[in-house]
């Protein structure tokens, strides 16, 4: 599918008629989902170069993905973006800007795509050339990460209260620890890719400050997110420690609690293996056991049997094991 996008009042404007050779080159914005075959001949027709495959990219480094051809710089990152269940993955997604246009191509929907769109249908926005609309879709992903990753630090700090709270009168059950075991590993997982992201935004902000050198307003803007990119990455180490910190956590919790069940176990076996012995004893089928022709023997056994009990019960209390 391939949407257009043209300027008009400082706002965007989508092209709703089929797209024509006149439309696309009055296009400020091309955006390809999941191109046809012909309208990927239309843009590369346009642009004059050839636009790269995911084939292509998925082979190159993050730091070889960007490149100059004609009048273009051509940019591939690694992205966040969400499936049908609304859970993030990381998808690659290719900007062709120019001064005249800019060309994205992608195989997903991430969420900055749309919202920029949005935005700037809704209110003005620096639209001068295809540099200006990239830098503002890619403001609109290192805003998205941000609120991934401060997210993913609310949620943390959620799952340390409940895991560090006082609960001697009512302990973890195990399904708890199961399900934060689970929260800790999916939190962990989108925060690598959040950081993953936001390491292939660095790469490309580098490489087009590089490519438009002597640009001052441009290279603010790039120092401005190149800040941004830096002060979340840290943040988002920040979590990622602290979350292996809270596993560590979690894990240790665990042991502590099965060794607790492990102990009360090992001590009701104690206490009840005198009684046992002495039942045992006494359930054995000799005709000479002067105690089985007693009066006495059965509520003697019984209460040697109790008395077997309730000593080791004591001494573990006096020894503060209990």
């Amino acid at each position: 599918m391939m949407t257009l996008y043209k300027k008009h009042d400082d706002l965007l404007v989508v092209v709703e008629n089929s797209p024509s050779q006149n439309a696309l080159t009055d296009a400020l914005w091309i955006d390809l989902f999941n191109p046809s075959g012909a309208e990927i001949a239309q843009v590369e027709g346009l642009l004059g170069i050839s636009l790269p495959t995911s084939e292509d990219t998925k082979l190159l480094a993050p730091a070889d993905r960007s490149y100059q051809d004609a009048n273009c710089v051509v940019l591939t990152a690694a992205v966040l973006a969400r499936d049908e269940e609304l859970y993030p993955f990381i998808d690659d997604l290719t900007f062709v800007v120019s001064k005249t246009r800019l060309v994205t191509l992608r195989t997903s929907e991430p969420l900055p795509i749309s919202r920029y769109a949005t935005a700037c249908a809704e209110r003005p926005h620096n639209l001068s050339d295809g540099r200006h609309v990239f830098l503002g879709l890619l403001t609109a992903f290192i805003n998205r990460l941000s609120e991934y990753v401060q997210a993913n630090g609310a949620s943390m700090y959620e799952g340390s209260k409940r895991v560090f709270a006082d609960r001697s009168n009512d302990p973890i059950s195990s399904a708890e620890f199961q399900t934060t075991v689970s929260s800790i590993g999916r939190n962990s997982d989108v925060n690598a890719k959040a950081r993953e992201s936001l390491l292939n935004v660095g790469l490309l902000i580098d490489y087009v400050g590089n490519a438009w050198f002597g640009e001052e307003d441009i290279q603010r803007v790039l120092t401005d997110l190149r800040r941004d990119v830096t002060d979340i990455s840290e943040y988002a180490s920040f979590i990622a420690s602290q979350r292996a910190f809270l596993l560590s956590a979690v894990l240790g919790l665990l042991t502590l609690e099965q060794s607790r069940v492990t102990k009360i176990l090992s001590i009701a076996a104690t206490v009840f293996l005198p009684p046992t012995l002495i039942a045992s004893i006494y359930g054995m089928n000799f005709k000479v056991m002067p105690e089985l022709s007693s009066p006495w023997g059965y509520p003697a056994a019984l209460a040697l049997m109790l008395l077997s009990a309730v000593v080791p019960y004591l001494f573990f209390r006096w020894k503060k094991w209990l």
